[in-house]
């Protein structure tokens, strides 16, 4: 089994939301507590494989998400895969402004950008800048919306 095929099997079997521990929702000046859903990644053959975490920081009109992946595949103790990121996005009025991606994958290291720009949402990665719809949405599960978008953005 190819390993981009693990990891697509381990991605795809994210269980149900956990409520994070009370003393990381502690609100801000003003704003409501931030959410934090933490999701358990389980693989039909290998288990248990990871963490998939999303805090989520409203204030006012602009809402931050920031989200942390950490995969590990391993069998007889030898790692099939490894896959280990940090998200940032920012929102305003339902739109993505802003993204920030660092993602280590099986060694190698990749970086992404995006800011919005106008009616387009310009995307700086490995492959070089691109544009993209300004409706663009990053596959997250802490929104819906991603489900109905005809453009996603992906961390790598």
């Amino acid at each position: 089994m190819s390993r981009r095929l693990i990891a697509l099997l381990a991605l795809s079997w994210l269980c149900a939301a956990v409520p994070a521990r009370a003393g990381d929702l502690a609100p801000s000046a003003g704003y409501p507590a931030p959410l934090v859903f933490e999701y358990q990644i389980q693989h039909p053959l290998y288990g248990n494989v990871g963490t998939y975490t999303n805090k989520i920081i409203k204030s006012g009109d602009t809402t931050e998400v920031l989200t942390s992946v950490h995969v590990s595949v391993k069998i007889l103790g030898a790692e099939l895969y490894s896959e280990v990121s940090n998200r940032t996005e920012r929102w305003r009025d339902g739109r993505l402004v802003g993204f920030e991606s660092a993602t280590d994958k099986d060694g190698q290291h990749y970086d992404v950008t995006g800011k919005a720009d106008g009616d387009q949402f310009a995307i700086t990665g490995p492959a070089g800048t691109f544009t993209a719809p300004a409706d663009v949405q990053p596959p997250n599960p802490w929104s819906a919306d991603c489900l109905n978008s005809t453009s996603m953005l992906s961390s790598m």
